[in-house]
């Protein structure tokens, strides 16, 4: 029984072990010191390499098993610590797992489900151009492509003909406090009259892509 025990100790830990150092080679696990995360890399690396070797070496001993079982124990649950609610400022503990790169929240408003869903939008990789008139209420898209990442595709409706728009803006900082100018009021807009715009897609609602968009 006892062997047992350790055997499948051992088994579990290295599965562990290497969940924890693929995810790493990845770049979806993060301890949030930027390149300073190399450092935590090559220490959780190190350990795996060690202990499944130790694993091999001892594995027809389970008294020198379960004394190496101990000992890695502590800092395998230290790195997971690390790798999560201990995480450094530039990536701090936010509830998840994993890193994801560029991580941005999209609401989602489709009648009256409410949700967030997080995913990686780097600046510009859905940076769309097109060309839409304005009826009043949304833009109806004439050319130009809506660029939309794969994850949001099923909350909206396809193909998508029909956007709506938010004016984007930047912050003007004045004494210390921050006033967003946008680039264009939405009241400004004449109906039936053809825009060329470009932005991207931060919300969706009643299965519309909205756009913060700036007309160019």
């Amino acid at each position: 029984m006892k062997n047992k025990i350790v055997k499948y100790y051992g088994t579990i830990l290295i599965g562990i072990l290497v969940f924890l150092s693929v995810n790493g080679m990845g770049g979806r696990l993060a301890f949030g010191y930027g390149l300073g995360d190399l450092l935590y890399l090559l220490i959780l690396w190190g350990i795996t390499i060690v202990y499944v070797i130790l694993f091999l070496v001892t594995r027809n001993k389970s008294d020198a098993k379960l004394i190496i079982n101990v000992i890695f124990t502590i800092p395998v649950v230290w790195i997971i610590l690390m790798a999560t609610v201990w995480r450094g400022v530039e990536y701090s503990w936010n509830g998840e797992i994993f890193y994801t790169p560029c991580r941005t929240e999209v609401q989602i408003e489709n009648g009256e489900r409410k949700q967030k869903k997080v995913l990686s939008m780097c600046s510009m990789t859905y940076y769309s151009d097109f060309v839409g008139t304005w009826n009043g209420k949304e833009l109806e898209r004439v050319s130009g492509e809506i660029k939309i990442p794969f994850e949001l595709r099923k909350y909206m409706d396809h193909p998508i003909e029909r956007v709506f728009i938010e004016p984007d803006y930047l912050n003007r900082f004045e004494n210390g406090v921050a006033t967003k100018v946008y680039r264009f009021e939405l009241d400004t807009l004449k109906v039936n009259r053809e825009y060329k715009l470009e932005g991207e897609i931060y919300k969706i609602v009643d299965r519309k892509p909205v756009i913060r968009a700036r007309i160019n």
